[in-house]
């Protein structure tokens, strides 16, 4: 059986744009404490919520 893969998104603060969260975010920039991600379409730092980086520790 195929193991079904979670995908997570974020939500632009500012303009409302949907963005997939990369799988590299997901490794690197939680585990490094990086607090943020910028959109691609404003530019706005969106801070990534403490939930998803508790959710990424229990994975």
């Amino acid at each position: 059986m195929t193991e079904k893969k979670t995908r997570y998104l974020f939500f632009c603060s500012e303009c409302g744009v949907p963005r997939p969260i990369p799988q590299y975010i997901m490794e690197t920039y939680f585990i490094k404490g990086v607090d943020g991600v910028y959109c691609k379409n404003c530019g706005n730092k969106t801070i990534i919520p403490g939930y998803l980086k508790k959710i990424k520790n229990d994975l």
